[in-house]
């Protein structure tokens, strides 16, 4: 685990924004609920979590020491303050890539939560059994929708569309959902004014395209690091690459990732070339999962060359 000392300029003052925005919204005599994921790969949070107690969640296939757990957090108490000083420091080193490895984001404090109200041990229960239920896709039990991702439940609000997301938190007797979203900075949603006392997703099939293509920006975001781009990277360009991608009708990662990849690294238009197009309106008609992959694993170097160059444009005026 990185300790403060260790952190950098930037980890520093946002660790110190997070905490200044947190702070405020806690009130008197109430204790902040911190949700920690191992699979989200945990980079050591025990040193400072140790002693404050925790819950897990139950979650789909996860073994029990890797199954998310939350540990309550009273900032009102010398021990208390230094374990909310220190989750949000790790946090902040966890969204700027700072712990990331090549194959993973390390994201695992996901989460601070924010009661509406001070809980007693009943309450606190409940409030983790609800996770664990909404945790469940709907009709898909085996399927685990880990929706505390910050990746995920800082756009969640987005995904969802209207007060869905902030309805939830409101069956969760939440006030505010603290994490640090993609873009590096540190967002708190409120809940709604709603009376449901049963949080569930209300799934369509446009939410599940929404999260999908969320899914897959992600997974793009992460590894396109590693990649030789013609520009700068910008989180709202791959989520306008993934979308394009899907549009296209594709709809297995692999065909996501190598879309992506050559419009980032080869053409930003690639899929103009006449070559290209013409696959891609063959797959519009008969989708095919990781046909477009082995179609890019197919070119010669002639035409990975001349995409490159871009003379097809020109040639084409």
């Amino acid at each position: 685990m990185i300790h403060v000392a260790e952190l950098t300029a930037d980890a520093l003052e946002l660790g110190h924004a997070a905490l200044n925005a947190l702070v405020p919204l806690v009130g008197e005599g109430q204790c902040i609920a911190l949700l920690i994921d191992p699979m989200l790969r945990d980079p050591g949070v025990e040193d400072w979590a140790v002693g404050l107690g925790r819950r897990r969640l139950r979650v789909a296939n996860a073994a029990a020491e890797q199954s998310p757990y939350v540990v309550w957090v009273d900032i009102d108490t010398h021990e208390g303050e230094r374990a909310l000083q220190a989750s949000l420091m790790a946090g902040a080193a966890e969204s700027l890539g700072l712990m990331d490895t090549d194959e993973h984001q390390v994201r695992s404090l996901a989460a601070w939560l924010v009661p509406s109200t001070r809980l007693d041990v009943g309450q606190r229960r409940q409030l983790v059994s609800m996770l664990s239920e909404l945790s469940i896709w709907p009709n898909q039990r085996d399927i685990t929708f880990r929706f505390w991702d910050p990746r995920v439940a800082s756009v969640l609000g987005d995904a969802l569309g209207g007060n869905a997301w902030r309805d939830v938190l409101a069956g969760l007797s939440l006030s505010q959902w603290c994490c640090f979203g993609s873009s590096k900075v540190f967002t708190c949603t409120e809940r709604s004014f709603a009376s449901s006392s049963e949080p569930r997703w209300a799934v369509t099939p446009d939410i599940s395209r929404r999260l999908q293509a969320l899914s897959w920006r992600n997974r793009v975001w992460h590894l396109a690091r590693a990649w030789a781009t013609l520009d700068e990277l910008e989180l709202s360009g791959v989520s306008r690459l993934v979308e394009r991608a899907m549009r296209y009708g594709l709809s297995h990662e692999d065909d996501v990732i190598r879309y992506a990849h050559c419009a980032l690294t080869i053409h930003p238009e690639f899929d103009r070339h006449p070559v290209v197009a013409e696959f891609i309106r063959s797959l519009i008609a008969e989708p095919l999962d990781g046909s477009f992959d082995k179609f890019v694993r197919r070119w010669d170097e002639a035409l990975a060359e001349e995409l490159r160059a871009g003379r097809w444009m020109t040639n084409n005026g």
